[in-house]
């Protein structure tokens, strides 16, 4: 289902000179939502005084008080155009380490996007890179500040990579990388959007760290947004 809203329109290299369109859509988490896990940092003074009064958990299932789910990845899967060559999205992917707490939790970005680590403690973090098909590498931060990503991804991955804290066990964040620049993150409303699609029908992917994936079909035309909605959990 179309429905006709304002989309960022943009002309793609190598695309028709054409309105494009967007997906644009809400996840709900349907049933009783789990409890996270609860995340103890009485290992280092600095992360310890930063969980000081709070409960702190992990956010693997990130459901808000209407049952909106964020932390989702959207994403298509199939329809783009073969041999297509998409321009790679110029914003900045920030990995910050923020209280002990990657920020955030889920990572999504386009081969040849930049990535950066910044540290916001007053304590050692390292950023121990680890995937199936993009290696594994490691960067220490002794002080606080902003270094480049130790090595750049070669190879579309999701659901097999992630970045995670050695010195700190709790500390992960998950990583998607695509070879295009369609895909998006549910935010902690459960609320996404995909812009700058041209005309089309596509297969939309939604993943989560501990769901099974699932994917619609979707109809995009110029100048419109395309409806698309997923729910997870158990009623």
């Amino acid at each position: 289902m179309v429905a006709r809203a304002l989309c960022i329109v943009l002309v793609l290299v190598g695309v028709v000179a054409a309105q494009t369109g967007c997906v644009k859509g809400v996840i709900k988490w349907e049933g009783k939502t789990p409890k996270n896990a609860l995340i103890q940092m009485d290992s280092d003074p600095v992360c310890k005084a930063a969980g000081e009064g709070k409960e702190m958990r992990k956010e693997t299932t990130l459901v808000d008080a209407n049952g909106n789910l964020g932390n989702v990845v959207l994403y298509i899967s199939k329809g783009l155009p073969e041999g297509q060559k998409w321009p790679v999205k110029t914003e900045t992917i920030m990995l910050n380490q923020k209280g002990c707490t990657y920020f955030p939790h889920i990572v999504a970005m386009q081969l040849g996007q930049k990535v950066e680590m910044r540290n916001s403690d007053k304590t050692t973090h390292n950023v121990h890179f680890q995937s199936k098909l993009n290696g594994d590498w490691n960067l220490t931060q002794s002080s606080e500040g902003v270094v480049p990503a130790a090595q750049e991804m070669k190879r579309a991955e999701i659901g097999t990579s992630s970045f995670k804290c050695d010195i700190h066990a709790w500390m992960e964040s998950r990583v998607a990388i695509f070879e295009h620049p369609f895909f998006a993150v549910s935010a902690a409303d459960g609320t996404f959007k995909i812009d700058n699609l041209p005309p089309g029908t596509y297969t939309l992917s939604a993943w989560h760290e501990k769901e099974k994936s699932k994917e619609i079909e979707v109809t995009v035309a110029a100048g419109a947004a395309a409806d698309a909605n997923f729910s997870f959990g158990k009623k």
